[in-house]
């Protein structure tokens, strides 16, 4: 009897067998034939699957099927999320939609504080989701399931850990910390192009300033072979600067006209809104249903971009810094609390949520990223652990899935 039930994985998610046919393995993102053929090879051995995805430098996530164990891996930003179900104790179901178990068993194990945070911000905190049984593999994480006597073991281990350390020093250096920053900013661009290899980017441009860096970046890094499209309003600030700053780089821009509602009613009365709902939208996050209406209409009208590699600058705010509350008001965990509940559990104001009500994302993050005491008294440390955990690696990562709908690299 099998201890498993994997539910159907859509794009971007790819399946390969070992040459013996003991090891099946299905993984997502853009890995090289070497990578797929290595995990192949050593699809039983757990050291070596935590030594790859220790040092892996590509966005990736992963389940490895052997005759009586399972590796699960998703990478450092969780890019391609994956959830396990214990809800049935003997078979472990696996699932790169948590919407699979939006079924009629919902209302027997409703997680009621990750309900009231959902509401609260649009996405869970911690490892459970809406349903207790339903649990997310964290970023960075290594999951194993072993086969027992009567049905399964399940172990957690945080391979990567996210620590920033964030003090404050009389002998800070500027230029230092500046140049520091621009050699990781061109590290993660010439991964960008290599990826590429040579085919177009498109990146989504605004006027703001993470779009703007990528593209400069990518001049900057001579590759040339890039496009850009802004959509809304023609009149819009944001359109009218991303217009002006393509022309005088001379980069190929295309505007999607904002008919949202005529375009949404289409999609609508077509099933496609309700299905991509169903696919980016589920227990742990909501979907982003913008973007997707915009990148559809962009590749009917132009085709030849279906191959393209799309890239957007969604997470520029929170690498550089730029989501941190002023130091003056982050001196002790109240100014903490009630700074990071205004700024992220805002979708609701209402009075009759105590304070003690709202803090409970802190008590699920918690539970899930033991370490040191004394980074949790660095509250812009603590800010932005839970950030890159609950919001980037959960929330904000999950927008990616209008590309991975549409089947587009990214």
């Amino acid at each position: 009897m099998s201890f498993y039930k994997l539910s159907k994985l859509k794009y971007p998610w790819k399946k390969y067998v070992s040459t013996n046919k003991d090891t099946i393995l299905y993984i997502s993102g853009n890995n090289k034939k070497s990578n797929i053929d290595y995990l192949l090879s050593i699809g039983n051995n757990y050291k070596k699957i935590k030594n790859w995805v220790s040092n892996a430098q590509t966005h990736f996530g992963f389940i490895i099927i052997n005759k009586e164990s399972i590796y699960i891996a998703a990478d450092r930003i969780a890019s391609f999320p994956i959830y396990l179900c214990n809800f049935d104790q003997n078979i472990i179901g696996i699932s790169s939609s948590s919407s699979d178990w939006i079924n009629s068993k919902f209302n027997l194990d409703i997680d009621l504080e990750n309900v009231f945070l959902y509401q609260m911000a649009g996405y869970t905190f911690g490892r459970t989701t809406l349903r207790k049984s339903v649990m997310r593999v964290l970023p960075g994480e290594l999951c194993s399931i072993r086969k027992n006597k009567f049905s399964y073991d399940i172990d957690f281990d945080r391979y990567y850990k996210f620590c920033p350390n964030f003090k404050t020093s009389k002998n800070f250096n500027f230029l230092s910390s500046y140049l520091d920053f621009d050699k990781a900013i061109n590290k993660s661009i010439k991964k960008l192009i290599e990826q590429a290899d040579g085919r177009k980017i498109v990146l989504a441009l605004s006027s703001g300033y993470d779009s703007r860096l990528i593209l400069g970046k990518l001049i900057e890094n001579n590759y040339l072979n890039v496009e850009c499209f802004s959509y809304g309003n023609i009149n819009s600030f944001e359109v009218k600067e991303a217009k002006n700053i393509s022309e005088n780089l001379n980069i190929k821009w295309h505007h999607v006209d904002d008919d949202f509602s005529k375009n949404k009613q289409k999609m609508l009365l077509k099933g496609k809104l309700k299905e991509y709902f169903n696919f980016a939208s589920g227990l742990s996050s909501t979907a982003a249903m913008t973007e997707i209406i915009y990148l559809d209409k962009l590749i009917k009208r132009n085709p030849y971009l279906k191959d393209a590699l799309f890239t957007n600058g969604q997470t520029g705010d929170f690498i550089s810094g730029g989501h941190l509350f002023y130091l003056k008001n982050q001196k002790s965990k109240k100014e903490f609390m009630k700074n990071f509940i205004n700024k992220h559990l805002n979708l609701i104001i209402d009075d009759t949520y105590s304070l003690k009500q709202k803090s409970i994302f802190l008590k699920k993050f918690l539970v899930t990223y033991p370490t040191k005491q004394s980074l949790y008294h660095n509250y812009h440390s603590l800010t932005s652990l839970i950030e890159w955990q609950e919001r980037q690696s959960n929330y904000i990562i999950n927008q990616q899935r209008a590309y991975d709908y549409l089947n587009l690299e990214w």
